[in-house]
């Protein structure tokens, strides 16, 4: 794989970025850790050109919360 700049990073001060699983057209996903609770997590990315997109954000979150 490609060298990710995420990897490596912690999102919201909580998910540390582990490694990338695998890329779409529309996101990314990462192993990561929540630090917090020490425990493995997925984490999904939005690929940054469809956040100006209303109705792609509001599926994407929907998608999160299921």
């Amino acid at each position: 794989m490609t060298s990710d700049p995420l990897v490596g990073a912690l999102l919201d001060g909580r998910y540390r970025v582990e490694a990338r699983i695998a890329t779409g057209g529309m996101s990314t996903v990462y192993r990561g850790l929540d630090v917090r609770l020490d425990r493995p997590v997925a984490l999904k990315v939005m690929d940054s050109r469809y956040a100006a997109d209303g109705q792609f954000l509001a599926r994407f979150q929907l998608e999160a919360r299921a």
